[in-house]
């Protein structure tokens, strides 16, 4: 996340301008593939019902929706490409329907009271 919110800082470069243009940057090109793989192991989860949705959106609902909207040139160039549409499919499937369904204030405070009662 620190090394997507530098890149993301620059006003001036994407996530993939950043990605295609700095290829002597492993360790930076890597992190973001690591970032990327890892929530998309996250909606893989959440999309087959392995992992509670209400839970993660709770937990990742703000870091999911930034890392879809910073990355997703990058991801659409993947895609293009390999010309192929299933590059982080999971990912922006989820956050594009969390997108219709905002999380609400109260929600996260019923969890809370919730959880609680229960410790």
């Amino acid at each position: 996340m620190k090394k997507m919110r530098e890149i993301d800082a620059n006003d001036a470069i994407s996530m993939e301008t950043y990605y295609f243009a700095n290829v002597e940057d492993k360790d930076g090109r890597s992190l973001l593939l690591y970032l990327l793989n890892h929530y998309e192991n996250i909606c893989v989860g959440v999309n087959n019902g392995i992992f509670d949705e209400e839970i993660v959106k709770r937990a990742e609902h703000t870091i999911i929706k930034n890392v879809r909207t910073m990355c997703l040139p990058l991801i659409e160039k993947a895609r293009r490409g390999e010309n192929s549409t299933t590059f982080f499919r999971e990912l922006t499937e989820l956050a594009t329907r969390w997108d219709k369904k905002p999380l609400e204030r109260d929600q996260a405070g019923k969890i809370r009271q919730a959880i609680s009662a229960i410790f």
